[in-house]
């Protein structure tokens, strides 16, 4: 289930291992930002490998 949320991006984490450069093979991506209502920290994680 998703929660739509406002947030402030901070950053942005892709993890790869392996693949090449025109197709890297991407395990996940980490999108962290701060909450624009609660003014937390919140990271979120989407594995990309199946």
């Amino acid at each position: 289930m998703s929660m739509k949320k406002k947030i402030q991006l901070e950053k942005i984490f892709v993890r790869i291992e392996g693949g090449s450069f025109w197709l890297p093979n991407v395990k996940y991506a980490e999108v962290t930002g701060i909450d624009a209502f609660s003014h937390k920290t919140i990271t979120e994680r989407f594995n990309l490998k199946q």
